[in-house]
This record gives structure tokens, sequence and C-alpha cells, in this order.
């Protein structure tokens, strides 16, 4: 590839996703501009869980095919020597709920789906559905750290620079749009909008599976050494600071529904305003000659970065190298 080689702009988990497929080819140069990089990224707080969550009316066959690439990978690494450094391991997870609902798209991804049974119910009153299977955890703070030096391991050059306008990228040959939020001002696309997530962060190692409550808007998740304890799901709300009464609702509601919890030791919180859009976007600005370089955009992915960025990275290497003559080999 000629020129200034590939520009991704964004370090969260869906930029570094791509960049790290992109240096595993080894066969172009990446750079990476963002105006924040991990610790600091929404990624960072995430529990990590592989479940599509968030995705506006983002297609069902998108988010499979996505979601079972991102799946397999993080499954790959939570087998492997890589495990404790990227914060990847399986997890027993319970989905509750009041009343009958349908089984998720995603069933035949995850690992041993079925219904759980009146007896697993039973600790949860007024709760009369429920599901049951085994999925995978790459916890934001552990996995976006080792992406990033895997990245820098493989030679990418990180920049940290806040981006006004993609204009200011037109040294590179192609520029991966995966700014997230920043999109409604680089994208000029007002259609992008926040989401806030709040959790508390729990020392409460007797607990061993992951439990999530729909009709409560609850969740309990597990970590390599903390429970993530949420959360919220507020459109437009602008402000990531953690808020005390949100946090007070959290904490009642969840003990309530898990008393086992009532003896965790709270050794944090955090809030994260993910992505939202009404559907990922993932495709290739149409080519304008008076617009340089030629850009991928990847961004929208609302609370499910975690668990399609890996596939989505390899939709944007296949739009990629359709726009560079003679094409790179994959």
């Amino acid at each position: 590839m000629s020129g200034g080689g590939v520009c991704v702009l964004g370090a969260g988990v869906v930029g570094l996703g791509v960049a790290l497929r992109l240096l595993r080819t080894g066969n172009t140069r990446v750079t990476i501009v963002a105006e924040k990089f991990s610790p600091h990224t929404t990624g960072d707080g995430a529990a990590g869980i592989w479940e599509p969550y968030a995705l506006g009316d983002t297609r069902h066959e998108d988010i499979l095919r996505w979601g079972k690439e991102t799946f397999d990978w993080i499954e790959g690494l939570a087998q492997s020597e890589e495990a404790a450094d990227c914060g990847a391991f399986h997890v027993q997870c319970f989905h509750v709920y009041r009343e009958n609902v349908q089984e998720p798209i995603w069933r035949d991804i995850v690992h041993g789906f079925r219904r759980m049974t009146a007896k697993e119910l039973q600790p949860y009153p007024d709760h009369n559905c429920g599901f049951t299977y085994t999925t995978l955890i790459s916890e934001g703070r552990k996995y976006l750290q080792w992406l990033t030096n895997r990245c820098k391991a493989l030679g990418a050059t990180f920049i940290q620079r806040k981006i006004n306008d993609l204009t200011e990228l037109s040294s590179f040959d192609i520029v991966v749009n995966c700014s997230g939020l920043g999109s409604r001002e680089l994208a000029r696309d007002t259609s992008v909008q926040p989401i806030k997530g709040q959790i508390i962060m729990v020392e409460a190692p007797w607990i061993k599976d992951s439990r999530i409550f729909f009709d409560e808007g609850l969740c309990l998740l597990i970590g390599t050494d903390r429970v993530y304890v949420g959360g919220t799901k507020e459109v437009g709300n602008e402000d990531a600071t953690p808020n005390p009464v949100q946090s007070a609702r959290i904490w009642r509601e969840m003990i309530q529904l898990v008393p086992s919890l009532a003896k965790g030791k709270r050794i944090g919180e955090w809030g994260g305003l993910r992505p939202g859009r009404q559907s990922i976007r993932l495709e290739a600005e149409e080519s304008n000659n008076s617009i340089s370089p030629q850009v991928i955009h990847n961004y929208g992915h609302g609370g499910a970065g975690l668990t399609l960025h890996w596939g989505c990275a390899a939709e944007c290497l296949r739009l990629i190298y359709q726009t560079c003559s003679p094409q790179p080999k994959l």
C-alpha cells in the first residue's frame, strides 16, 4: 500500500480491533489516532460479556455474522496462554424475566443454551421465565490494554490528538473512522447519541456466575477479580459521571434479587457513554475526488462493541482491500 497507509481513528475496542487485524496481515502501515487511549476509553470500564445489546435496528444477519466471528476469537484467547493478560474466560450466565419471552437470535452462538428450570427460578419470586448458557467475558480494562500492547508490538504508530475534521488526515491513504460518539461531528451524523451506562464494582468472590434481569434493567457480571453491578441505559444523557441516586437504586434493587451480594465490598463506581445509533454504520464513504483520503466508517455499536468488534474489523478489511489497487494479500 502506498502513501501514508491506514489511519484508524479511535482507540476504543472497535478501533483497536481494526488496527490489530490490519497489523496481523503484515502488509500495511497502521497509525492509530485518538484523543483518549486505554485506560481512559469507555470500553475500559465494561465488564465485557459477549452478548448483543443496544443495537437498534442493526440487521440480524449482521449481528450474527459479526458476533460469531468475535465469539470465536475471544474463545480462542480464553483457551490460550494469553487468557490472563487479556481477561478472557468462560462464564455461566442467567437471563431472568417476569413473563415468557422469545429466545434470542444469538442462542446458537453461545454454548449450552436452554430454558431455566422451575427450581432455578425459585430464588426470583414473580419471575417466570429464564435462560441459561455459557458465554465469554473479555474484561474491558484488561482486554483493551492487551489489544494496545499487541498493536504496539506489531509496529503501530500511536498519536494522541483531537481531530476536528477528517480532512486533517489527508496524508493517509485510508481512514477507518471508529470514533464512536465523535462521529456526530466528524461524520456529521446527527443520529449518533450517547447511551449512558453506570455500574458499581464489588469484591464478592463467592459469586461465580453472571445474571441479567431485563425487566428491572439490572445485571451482575463477573470479572477476573471483581463483580460488576449495573446498570442504566440512559439515552441522550451526556454526563458520564456516576449519579449517586442511580447507584443507590442499583444497589438496593440488586440486593433484593441477589441477597448474598449485600456482604460484598464496594470498591468503585464507573459511568460511560455508549455510542448509540439506529443501526451500526459499517461502510465505505462514497468516493469524492475532491476529498482525500478514502473513508470507511465503523461506528454506532451501542453496548456491543466488545461483542462485535472482531467481526466488524474483518468487514473493514474487506472494504479496505476493495479500495486498494493492486489489492493487498489477505
